[in-house]
C-alpha cells in the first residue's frame, strides 16, 4: 500500500511546485474518509479514504489538495524569510539616502549637466 501511495505522489509532486521537499506518507487505521498534511511533508492517509473514494481520480484529488497545502505552506515560510532579509537591505539603502542628503558630499546639491545647455 505503501509503495502504491508512494507512486502517487511521485506523479503529482512536480506538479505542486513544493520544490525540494521529501514527502513521507503515513497510512491512518481510521474509517473516515479523510487526509491530512503536516509541514515538513508528511502526508497521512486515512483508510477509509481507499474504501470510499470512488475511482482512482477521485483518490487523487484528495492526495494533490494535501500537497496543495504543503505547498502553500512551503511559500509561506519561502516569503517570510524574504521578508527577513528585506529589511536590513532597505534600512541600509534608506542610510545611504541619510548620508547623502545630510551633506555627505556637494554633488547630490548640484544641478545636473545638461548637454543643451551652454
Amino acid at each position: 500500500m505503501n509503495d502504491y501511495l508512494q507512486s502517487l505522489i511521485a506523479r503529482l509532486a512536480p506538479h505542486s511546485q513544493i520544490n525540494g521537499l521529501r514527502i513521507t506518507t503515513v497510512m491512518v487505521d481510521n474509517g473516515s474518509l479523510n487526509a491530512f498534511a503536516v509541514p515538513g511533508g508528511v502526508v497521512g492517509i486515512n483508510s477509509g479514504l481507499f474504501a470510499f473514494a470512488e475511482d482512482e481520480g477521485a483518490f487523487v484529488s484528495v492526495l494533490a489538495h494535501e500537497l496543495g497545502h504543503l505547498s502553500q505552506r512551503h511559500y509561506a515560510r519561502g516569503s517570510a524569510r524574504a521578508a527577513q532579509t528585506q529589511l536590513p537591505a532597505m534600512a541600509a539603502m534608506l542610510a545611504g539616502m541619510l548620508i547623502a542628503a545630510s551633506g555627505g558630499g556637494t554633488l547630490a546639491l548640484q544641478p545636473q549637466w545638461d548637454p543643451r545647455r551652454p
